[in-house]
């Protein structure tokens, strides 16, 4: 796939920025499994912004697709908000919600954009007696939940010794599942009241520092690209609650790490907690 961009080819982009060399007019990235890694050649890309523009394409060699302007080919705007839309044969079509700001943190040109599918039905992590999670970590410190992200699929076993409080929790920076004394753990049993009064089953509690964790809803997780500023409230009964939060299967949760410093969003993908 021959793609030019300003007489360099568009994918030495990379090593232009590492340069120092600012370019523009190209958008580009990798669409790959979720579950195993590999590219996925034969992926349409397609995408409309904020103009009412539109474009479409297709990945080839290495899951690699790009939008160039040189080429003749419709760019997404560099600023507002573009939507995609990523479809391969065997996997769930994902719809993701960027929103572009001019000259901001990481967004100089070229600019890019991966995509990760999910084949349908997939099964949960073997072995795995409590709940499965895909989760994305921003470990910049910023609000941005869809670049320069760490993600991952845990399984986290939500029954502990007394049968109700979790003995496993995920440290997002490191993917790492330990004891509670994390970021967010997970209790597969109901929890008893006065703690946690309107959670009456599966929970996560952040209760080990500084965090808490926020239901957004049902939507898709790609869907959720930026986390509410913790200024609205960390702690008991907070907007970020640090107690009991019922976790709903099609919801994502917006989470405030440990630290006070990150944030994360987790999804539950599969409950096993029998």
């Amino acid at each position: 796939m021959t793609v030019r961009l300003g007489g360099f080819p568009c994918l030495l982009a990379v090593a232009a920025i590492a340069l120092g060399v600012v370019l523009s007019g190209c958008v580009w990235g990798i669409v790959k499994d979720v579950e195993t890694g590999q590219p996925i050649v034969g992926a349409q890309v397609t995408f409309q912004d904020s103009h009412s523009d539109t474009g479409s394409t297709t990945t080839g060699a290495g899951g690699l697709y790009s939008f160039d302007m040189t080429q003749g080919q419709s760019v997404p705007a560099f600023e507002g908000t573009v939507t995609y839309q990523v479809a391969a044969s065997g996997y769930d079509t994902l719809t993701l919600y960027d929103e572009r700001w001019p000259n901001g943190p990481a967004r100089d040109n070229p600019y890019i954009v991966n995509f990760e599918l999910i084949p349908p039905g997939s099964d949960p992590l073997p072995d795995c007696h409590g709940a499965t999670f895909r989760w994305a970590y921003q470990p910049d410190g910023s609000t941005n939940l869809n670049h320069g992200v760490k993600t991952g699929r845990t399984c986290l076993n939500g029954v502990g010794a007394s049968g109700v409080r979790a003995n496993q929790g995920l440290i997002f920076a490191t993917g790492e599942v330990v004891n509670p004394v994390a970021d967010v753990y997970f209790a597969c049993a109901g929890i008893s009241q006065p703690l946690a009064p309107n959670a009456h089953g599966p929970a996560f509690w952040a209760n080990n520092g500084d965090g808490g964790v926020h239901d957004m809803g049902a939507m898709a997780f790609d869907g959720l690209t930026t986390a509410p500023d913790k200024s609205a409230g960390v702690g008991d009964q907070e907007f970020y609650n640090d107690q009991g939060v019922l976790t709903i299967p099609g919801h994502v949760y917006v989470v405030v790490t440990k630290d006070g410093q990150h944030y994360a969003k987790i999804a539950m993908e599969a409950l096993s907690c029998g």
